[in-house]
This record gives structure tokens, sequence and C-alpha cells, in this order.
């Protein structure tokens, strides 16, 4: 592995939430930008709730601290039934299709809880 490269790429964070998330998602998120110096660049997994004005919002809070961010939607495809069998929000179990929702370029992200 190309440790150079690895360096030069930036840092690449994926969140899953929903709309009763996002607050603290932005506290993490703060946090990390502030405590890096490489450019940073955010993912939010979301199912939908996260309207446009939601992403229009959180997007101009990152791009002020020097960040980038991009929003993906969680495909209908999804399956959603595995809620019901937990009683963990839905959000929680999209990190079971980080690797189907990114672009396949990514090769490495951080996934904060």
């Amino acid at each position: 592995m190309d440790c150079q490269r690895i360096l030069e790429e930036p840092l690449r964070f994926v969140y899953t939430v929903n709309r009763d998330f996002v607050s603290y998602a932005m506290v993490s998120v703060s946090s990390a930008i502030k405590s890096q110096t490489r450019s940073i660049e955010f993912h939010i997994v979301h199912d939908g709730d996260l309207e446009s004005v939601d992403q229009a919002n959180i997007a101009k809070f990152v791009n002020r601290q020097g960040a980038s961010i991009e929003f993906h939607r969680v495909p209908e495809s999804f399956p959603r039934e595995f809620a019901r069998h937990t009683t963990w929000d839905l959000s929680v179990l999209f990190r079971l299709a980080i690797a189907e929702i990114l672009p396949t370029s990514m090769e490495r992200v951080l996934y904060l809880d």
C-alpha cells in the first residue's frame, strides 16, 4: 500500500443519521474538523427525512469550517424489515449498506457512530 498516497487523500467520515440525530452528528463533525490538519470529507447516509433545506443548512455549516459534505439516500431496496427485530433506530442499520451506497472509488472511510 502506498502510504504517501493515503496521507494525501482526504479523511472520509461516514455517519448514518435520522433527523433527530443530526445535531449530535454536527457536534462530532465540528470536533473532527478542529482536530485534523488534512482535508476532510463527510458523507451523511439518511433515509430521506433530511429535506433539501436541512441538507443545505448542514452543508453551509460544514463548508464554513473548511470541509466538504455529501448526502447519500438509502435506496428503497434496503431491507427495512430488519428494524422490526431490534430496538435500534433504522438509521443505525444503514451502516450495513454503506458499501452499496457510497461511490466505489472510495477505498477507505471511517464510520462514526
